[in-house]
């Protein structure tokens, strides 16, 4: 669609074939308008440019070594890496464009570093990492390698509290948007994770969210 809502094109269907899809869980745009979809039913990546046109997928099929069981959500850094949450590794995997494995980061567990569920991820400016842990009500910050910078949040309904952190997008000026899903509301804050401020609650009515699960900002 255009931002007016207009339809454009769309691709897709139930399948396991290139350019089907099952359950597709997150959705990134990366240099040129290519489309990055984490296709998590089929455990790969599909890759496409901005009309829908396939392109690549990949799965190197190694779990732990950059191998995709869930992955849930997928990020984009500057010079055209893909960063995969997997749900069911509960890692970070880190791969070039064309889909060859880089680094991977994480584990189950709930210290520094280590995830439980990772659904949403997102890259700023300054390719910095930030993953929506949400079985840890978190949300953790890396550095492009992999290494542990800073986390915030647990489980609450309190500002800069966490049920479930689902999705997770970066402002122009590093602000930091996370759909808190069990909360039905969205959290802003700044990069170093201090609390600026939120907004919704459950409804149907405008201005509310049920279970909202993914963010993005425009420009």
């Amino acid at each position: 669609f255009n931002s007016a809502g207009t339809f454009g094109t769309s691709w897709g269907g139930y399948g396991s074939n290139r350019e089907r899809f099952s359950y597709p869980s997150g959705i990134a745009l990366g240099p040129f308008g290519k489309v990055y979809v984490a296709d998590a039913g089929n455990g790969r990546i599909q890759k496409f440019n901005s009309v829908g046109s396939f392109m690549i997928s990949w799965n190197t099929g190694k779990i732990g070594d950059g191998g995709l069981a869930d992955p849930s959500g997928i990020a984009i850094d500057t010079d055209g890496n893909a960063y995969v949450a997997d749900q069911n590794t509960d890692q970070v995997h880190k791969l070039d464009s064309n889909g060859n494995y880089i680094t991977s980061w994480g584990g189950k567990g709930s210290s520094h570093g280590r995830f439980n569920n990772p659904s949403g991820i997102a890259i700023d400016g300054n390719n910095y990492v930030y993953v929506a842990d949400s079985g840890n009500h978190r949300i953790q910050k890396f550095n492009s390698a992999g290494s542990f910078m800073t986390s915030w949040g647990s489980y609450g309904s309190g500002r800069g509290r966490f049920s479930d952190p689902s999705g997770i997008a970066i402002g122009p000026f590093g602000e930091v948007y996370v759909a808190d899903k069990g909360n039905h509301r969205i959290q802003k804050f700044n990069s170093a994770g201090s609390f600026v401020t939120s907004w919704g609650s459950y409804g149907s009515s405008s201005g509310r969210f049920s279970n909202p699960s993914g963010i993005s900002i425009g420009p």
